[in-house]
């Protein structure tokens, strides 16, 4: 079968109920660790694959791991980026030239 299809979605909806999510999450555990974060990750992933390969769970469920691990993905995001840009401060490097000395 072929054929294409659009997906509509509404990018603003979504971001604002990512961004609640979030905060909801930091205000239950404002010290969120980078491996939390990874061991989270690794909870909705597992989550996640076991009601898809039949060891039960309803769609509710389903949709709660997949929403978490989105959410979780973005702070993962979040972290990776802040610690990279905490690294470029602290090397000597000329980003002009893109050189370090």
């Amino acid at each position: 079968m072929s054929g294409s299809f659009t997906t509509v979605v509404n990018l603003p909806a979504i971001f604002e109920s990512m961004g609640e999510a979030l905060d909801d999450m930091a205000k239950k555990n404002p010290t969120l660790s980078f491996a939390s974060v990874i061991d989270r990750i690794g909870e909705d992933m597992a989550q996640i694959v076991g009601i898809t390969q039949g060891n039960g769970g309803m769609m509710k469920e389903l949709h709660d791991a997949a929403w978490s691990l989105a959410v979780v993905s973005v702070l993962h995001f979040s972290m990776v980026q802040a610690n990279i840009e905490h690294t470029m401060r602290l090397l000597p490097v000329n980003l002009n030239k893109g050189t370090m000395h």
